[in-house]
């Protein structure tokens, strides 16, 4: 998309969102108790957020699940554009990149592949609307209100695929109080970003809100060696609209979004120093090495990413005596384009294109007790049906043979749910149970080089039902402690390998965690600490494993998980708030004996790499550590706000470490250690406008987005330099 059109669909969205400001004046009319939005912080000093991590709105300090929330100002002073920038303020919690998709991991539970279909276990939803395709979860935070991470098995209230957790986005809803705002920024990459909000009553009871986004980067933060243009950049541009009518005890809120995302990272893959590509035994133009600094590629292509996605959905809540109906209808439709070098680097030896779709039908029922009852509870159904589809063309260029791969999987699931939880001891207990049963129907279809697929024996259908439960039992030691213990049972469902369709569907993998915890607000509610610990017993794991030119899934291992998690965060003085959070794992494969795993090609009688690898099937894994599992993550902020004449001065630091991992098996890629600094310094004054410099991974730190290996190369992505951005706003 040119940058004009980008700009002008934003700046239209602004004109938009004044206009609406100017068509009707407030008319206030609060929704029904019942209804009403979760506010974006309580009156507690430490400003604790109201989550509805258990699908009713409660203190996050109230609810026996390990969970961080952060609201719009949190997210912004602490440089966290996005939901790949999580792990700046989340302990746990990995983010990296797989063709072109987030591939999130929690207390090491992720899945590494980011195939059509392939469904996430730790699951993202944006306004309850699950988001299934991972290469749309990559969400810049344009209109957020708040972003809940769960931590650990979320299968009794949010589904069967959640067995590392949730991230759960929640966007600001319409008010009948007009409002509007518009921010521009730019940075040493010389990328551009425009943003604009506004809401307005239309009617009595009526309320509608415009958003939209755009990021133009003009400068890659790398350089393609071979072609001479820049690489690794992040285009996006985003728009979402609002509806919302409210009356008596009744709320329905129509919401449309649309959003493309040009973004090569993760794609854009070099040998890593030390290995050398190419083909066994081949010619010195076969083979080739690491080239330029850290963030440039050798390609003989420049690489394409672009996804496309939009989806409508429509809320309703209605209240029933003292009973509370959330309904909720949603369509996504998602797109994928990708353009690669498919062999990482100068030696032309492969070229890729891959078009990956995913369109789902979601609808999901649920009716609440009373929140204040001593007995409450939440039954609910859910349904989806999905249709997943491949367009795949892998050319060798030394031959020209193309090979060809097509497949759709549609998917149809059903699961009804429910969970009661009865006060104990005069109400200072509670006992939680909560069960959901899920039915999957699958079927797979497709063509190989023009050959129908799968083929007997081969099942093109899968079946499986599975029940998921949770019990826990909390206590309100005093009105500022509560302490707990929980078991979860979570499963992700099985599914098909889509590139190529040609083998039977893997099973479901399971998780039994334990956890206990206590969450405390302490010294007059300025502190606030919480502590869990977690032992998770994890089997019949679907791992990646490799199979010529692509990759495929298969239930392969199991392991032991265990760790303990925990945040602090002070409220030092007024305007000055300190906040801490680490988090230890310990995550091993306790049967791993059939691992796939890549060997360099040595020429023979020397340890001389001669180019490419060798896939060796076989390895024995046990006692090794998870993939993408770092020991330790942990992240210390410091906020400072210091009202002045006209206005009020903010500042802003936070670092994060991360203890290094493993990308595969063998351990032989890894992760080191790293460490990630931002920081940001600005003004907003009393008459709306604000200017602020923030910077992010200040002090340059390389790391990865992505490592892995293939028959060509060892190979990694770079994530992110130091960047440096200059922003002003309005609200008015």
């Amino acid at each position: 998309m040119a940058r004009s059109h980008l700009m002008a669909m934003v700046l239209a969205c602004g004109v938009s969102a004044s206009a609406l400001l100017c068509a009707a004046e407030a008319r206030a009319q609060d929704a029904p108790a019942e209804v009403q939005d979760a506010p974006a912080d309580d009156t507690l000093a430490t400003g604790e957020i109201v989550v509805t991590a258990q699908r009713r709105s409660e203190s996050i300090q109230k609810v026996p699940i390990s969970i961080q929330a952060f609201d719009s100002a949190t997210l912004e002073t602490a440089g966290s554009n996005g939901v790949e920038d999580l792990p700046m303020l989340t302990s746990g919690l990995t983010m990296t990149r797989t063709a072109g998709a987030s591939t999130p991991y929690i207390r090491g539970i992720g899945s590494p592949t980011g195939n059509p279909g392939e469904e996430s276990p730790v699951a993202t939803y944006v306004d309850g609307v699950l988001r299934g395709s991972l290469n749309t979860t990559h969400l810049s935070f344009s209109d957020v209100e708040r972003v809940e991470v769960l931590k650990g098995p979320q299968g009794t209230l949010f589904g069967r695929n959640t067995t590392g957790g949730l991230i759960q986005v929640v966007t600001k809803n319409p008010s009948e109080t007009p409002m509007g705002e518009i921010n521009f920024s730019v940075d040493n990459y010389h990328a551009v970003e425009v943003g604009a909000y506004g809401t307005t009553g239309l009617a009595d009871g009526v309320a509608i809100s415009l958003a939209g986004f755009a990021r133009r980067q003009e400068k890659g933060y790398g350089i393609n060696q071979l072609t001479g243009n820049s690489a690794s950049h992040v285009n996006e541009s985003s728009a979402r609209t609002k509806l919302m009518f409210t009356s008596g005890g009744s709320r329905l809120i129509l919401a449309a979004d649309y959003s493309q995302t040009q973004d090569q990272r993760g794609f854009n893959r070099t040998p890593p120093p030390g290995a050398v590509g190419g083909v066994r035994g081949g010619t010195p133009a076969q083979t080739y090495t690491y080239v330029g600094n850290f963030h440039d590629v050798a390609h003989n292509v420049d690489d394409r990413v672009q996804s496309d996605s939009w989806g409508v959905s429509a809320t309703y809540e209605q209240s029933i005596g003292k009973l509370n109906l959330i309904s909720v209808t949603a369509y996504r439709n998602d797109f994928t384009d990708i353009l690669t070098d498919n062999d990482y680097g100068k030696a032309d030896l492969s070229r890729a294109t891959f078009g990956f779709y995913v369109r789902n039908f979601t609808q999901e029922v649920r009716i609440t007790s009373p929140d204040d009852a001593r007995l409450t509870w939440i039954i609910g159904g859910f349904f989806l049906a999905g249709y997943a589809g491949n367009i795949v063309d892998i050319q060798s260029v030394p031959t020209n043979a193309f090979t060809r791969y097509r497949a759709q999987n549609r998917t149809k699931s059903y699961s009804v749910f429910g969970e009661v939880a009865l006060k104990l001891f005069r109400d200072t207990g509670k006992i939680t149970l909560g069960a959901r049963y899920t039915v999957d129907r699958r079927r797979i279809g497709g063509l190989v080089n023009g050959a129908v697929v799968p083929v007997a024996p081969v099942n093109p259908r899968y079946a499986a039902e599975d029940p998921t439960y949770r019990i826990v039992y909390s206590h309100q030691l005093t009105p500022d402690v509560l302490a707990y213990a929980s078991y979860n049972r979570g499963f992700k469902s099985g599914n098909f390998n889509i590139i190529p369709a040609t083998t039977n569907a893997y099973k479901p993998e399971y998780v039994n965690a334990y956890e206990v915890g206590f969450k405390t607000t302490l010294f007059d509610r300025r502190v606030r600490f919480n502590l869990s610990a977690y032992y998770y017993d994890y089997s019949n794991i679907q791992v990646r494993v490799a199979t010529g030119l692509v990759t495929a899934t298969l239930n392969a291992a199991s392991a032991t998980i265990k760790g303990v998690d925990g945040e602090v965060n002070i409220r030092v003085a007024e305007g000055l708030t300190l906040d801490l959070v680490g988090a230890y794992t310990d995550g091993r494969y306790d049967s791993f004996r059939n691992a796939e795993i890549f060997v360099p090609n040595v020429a023979a009688g020397t340890t001389t790499r001669n180019g490419g690898n060798t896939l060796q099937s076989g390895y024995d894994a046990s006692g090794k550590s998870l993939i993408r599992s770092p020991k330790f993550t942990g992240s210390a902020g410091i906020s400072y706000v210091q009202e002045v004449s006209g206005g009020r001065i903010t500042a802003s630091m936070r670092g994060s470490y991360n203890s290094g991992f493993v990308w595969e098996p063998s351990g032989r890629l890894r992760q080191r250690p790293y460490g990630l600094l931002n920081a940001s310094i600005g003004y907003r004054s009393d008459d709306g406008w604000s200017v602020t410099l923030s910077g992010n991974n200040i002090t340059d730190t390389d790391y990865m987005l992505t490592s892995g290996a293939g028959t060509s190369s060892d190979f990694f992505a770079a994530a992110n330099p130091a960047t440096v951005t200059l922003g002003v706003g309005f609200q008015f």
